[in-house]
């Protein structure tokens, strides 16, 4: 109780990380666009990578919300994958 602030932070710095590294991993692999016509500079593998990442530092943040490692990893994907998918809607 009281930890909302935490909690907050960590859906923004896992956010934010997640799209930094999405864009790290797509100049540094990308090669296979996901939606040239709706975003020319997307790939999967920048996808991939920043998601899965992203993830791993979410579940690196557990103390910062009030879930398990695993359950923190779990709701850090669910914002990567939200948040690009959000994204392509632009």
């Amino acid at each position: 109780e009281g930890q909302n602030a935490k909690l907050l932070v960590f859906l923004v710095a896992i956010t934010q990380m997640s799209d930094v590294l999405q864009y790290v991993w797509g100049k540094l692999l990308g090669r296979h666009k996901v939606a040239p016509t709706v975003s020319p500079s997307k790939t999967w593998e920048g996808l991939v990578g920043g998601v899965l990442t992203a993830s791993a530092l979410g579940a690196g943040l557990w103390w910062a919300t009030p879930f398990a490692p695993w359950q923190a990893g779990v709701v850090a994907l669910a914002i990567t994958l939200a948040g690009f998918f959000g994204g392509m809607v632009m």
